[in-house]
């Protein structure tokens, strides 16, 4: 970088960020890395692939859609009783497996798509970018 150069507000939060967690920081990077990598080498499903096995070790994606307040509701205005272990119990079934397999796919092929939307719009790859 020249001397005249000033770094951008988003370069000057990573080096901050760094700085304050660098753990984090080579853990993210190193993520990237890997998605960037598998991608590469097996596409865009096999990032759908990737997302649904760390969603089958820690159920990431229920956090996310699913609001405890929403299923409490239904069952009681529905079947009118209240199962602590219903969180637990919806995730272990085929409806629910089928229902998060259809949000990452379709989060995937909406990222890739996004992805080269990106690239043909910055004529870049992004690999120079150091949170990528």
């Amino acid at each position: 970088m020249d001397d005249d150069e000033a770094l951008t507000p988003e370069q000057i939060n990573a080096l901050v960020y760094a700085a304050i967690d660098p753990e984090a920081t080579f853990r993210r990077q190193a993520a990237a890395g890997l998605v960037r990598e598998f991608h590469k080498k097996f596409g865009d499903m096999a990032l759908v692939d990737l997302l649904v096995a760390v969603d089958n070790v820690e159920k990431f994606a229920y956090l996310i859609v699913l609001e405890r307040n929403e299923v409490d509701n239904y069952l009681f205005e529905k079947h009118g009783t209240f199962d602590q272990d219903i969180m637990t119990k919806i995730q272990m079934t085929e409806a629910w497996d089928e229902f998060v397999h259809q949000v990452i796919e379709g989060s995937g092929l909406a990222a890739s798509k996004a992805i080269e939307q990106i690239v043909r719009n910055e004529g870049k790859s992004g690999a120079d970018d150091p949170l990528l």
